[in-house]
């Protein structure tokens, strides 16, 4: 017998990852305003930024919250925020309610809009959403990948609680021992938060993992956000 498990962000969230989007936009603000503390004027991929004062580097590292999120954009630089990234500034406005879909469907209607009513597509406008796209992806990349080497998994009571009910008293022990894959996780995570709990877990000797959204660290399998 077989079994399909589905994993989603509560379970990297439930090891102390902070993987909610708005923790990924915080962090992304963070670092493009305490880039512009050196000088008065700065340009990325994503931001133009002018500012006529010294930012606190403390105070905005300890920003944690989406309504801090708010709180950089309308207070720590009024006077100049100029996105060059019209998604990302799309997708800033879904606020504390943002998810992993809102990226996507934004980015798939935005795409849309580059298409007549008579089929004519605006390449150029496509190429830049394409580019938007890629930058944000790269970002988050960096973003996860700092996560991952942030903490490392531990298993808890409730983890292991978990595992052990892959393993109820209906199903025989060659469930977990037989050669062909015995369990199939379809994993809509990035990271390899997975793998790692799955490899210390040692009961598991035949699984496969099948990454929907790609996974960090892996060629052949590159983030897909689209």
């Amino acid at each position: 017998m077989n079994r399909l498990v589905i994993v989603g962000n509560g379970f990297d969230m439930s090891f102390g990852y902070r993987t909610k989007v708005y923790d990924f936009l915080l962090s992304l603000f963070k670092l493009e305003i305490l880039n512009l503390n050196s000088k008065s004027e700065y340009e990325s991929q994503f931001f133009r930024l002018k500012s006529t004062y010294r930012l606190d580097h403390n105070a905005i590292a300890r920003l944690k919250l989406i309504g801090d999120l708010e709180l950089l954009i309308n207070n720590f630089i009024p006077e100049k925020i100029d996105y060059k990234s019209n998604l990302l500034k799309l997708i800033v406005k879904f606020g504390k309610d943002t998810n992993w879909f809102d990226i996507e469907s934004t980015y798939y209607s935005c795409l849309t809009k580059r298409i007549s009513s008579n089929n004519v597509i605006d390449n150029i406008g496509a190429r830049k959403l394409n580019a938007e796209m890629s930058a944000i992806v790269n970002a988050l990349a960096i973003y996860l990948k700092d996560e991952e080497n942030r903490i490392s998994p531990i298993l808890s009571e409730t983890h292991a609680s978990f595992f052990q009910k892959l393993g109820t008293a209906d199903m025989s022990e060659s469930f977990f021992t037989n050669d062909k894959d015995s369990i199939v996780f379809i994993n809509f995570n990035y990271t390899s938060v997975l793998k790692t709990t799955l490899e210390k877990f040692a009961r598991f000797k035949n699984y496969k993992i099948i990454h929907v959204h790609g996974c960090l660290n892996d060629n052949s399998e590159p983030i897909v956000m689209m």
